[in-house]
């Protein structure tokens, strides 16, 4: 059985309609994230085998796959069905069949978050600080503590000297024993901003009584002040040493 072919329109008309159906891009990192459509999964064809059940653990769901209009996904296809996917599609004529209908493409690999990010920023305005500001405060001694919402392995590549390591899934479980006087201001910080606008926000809807800020552009905003960063091991929300994942 081949896999059905799709036309833009029909594919997001599905995509809208919402049930089970994945959009699988299974081209290489660098074209997807030249171009994507902003609800496409990344599964490259080279290691679809491996991407793509954790992706789309159901067999039964339809999986339409799209690429740049180089035949990627025909063989993505053929190899989805050796998988056992039972329900296949293609979309016809890959991203550049849907940019020539009119439809948008998104740069980056993390459109989606980046997008909700802005709405976040949108719709609940969650105060931002810039650099110069944190310096000042911490020169005049206020009561401030910073923390770094990214993963342990993106701090230790580059952070703000005296942030605390601090995953955003872990803000609002740690963030009263890192700052339980109320009076403390908290600032949430990533590399840039998305992260740093969903942990703020976070902390503000968990009813957090402290002064809340997300750091403006992160440690790029940081940089930019000509502040310098720290590498390698430092505090960390959890505990333990640094040295242990090191």
């Amino acid at each position: 059985m081949t896999a059905s072919r799709l036309s833009p329109q029909q594919v997001r008309t599905r995509l809208l309609a919402g049930g089970e159906v994945a959009l699988v891009d299974v081209r290489e990192q660098r074209p997807f994230a030249d171009g994507l459509i902003l609800l496409a999964v990344h599964a490259p064809l080279s290691r679809l085998e491996l991407a793509l059940p954790p992706l789309v653990p159901c067999r039964e769901t339809q999986v339409i796959f799209c690429d740049g209009g180089e035949g990627l996904a025909d063989r993505a296809a053929r190899a989805g069905r050796a998988m056992g996917y039972a329900s296949l599609a293609i979309l016809e004529g890959g991203t550049p069949a849907w940019q020539d209908a009119g439809y948008r493409l998104f740069s980056g690999l993390n459109a989606i978050g980046a997008a909700l990010a802005e709405t976040v920023d949108l719709v609940c305005r969650p105060a931002q600080i810039a650099a110069a500001e944190v310096v000042r405060r911490r020169q005049a001694g206020d009561s401030l503590v910073m923390l770094d919402a990214r993963p342990w392995e993106e701090y230790r590549d580059h952070h703000i000297p005296g942030g605390i390591a601090c995953p955003g899934g872990e803000l609002v479980y740690r963030v009263h024993a890192l700052a339980p006087d109320p009076a403390t201001t908290v600032v949430v910080h990533c590399a840039g901003r998305s992260r740093s606008l969903y942990g703020a926000q976070s902390l503000i809807d968990a009813g957090l009584p402290n002064p809340v800020f997300a750091l403006a552009e992160g440690t790029h905003g940081w940089r930019k002040a000509g502040l310098d960063l720290a590498h390698g091991d430092g505090p960390r929300a959890d505990g333990r040493p640094g040295a242990d994942d090191a």
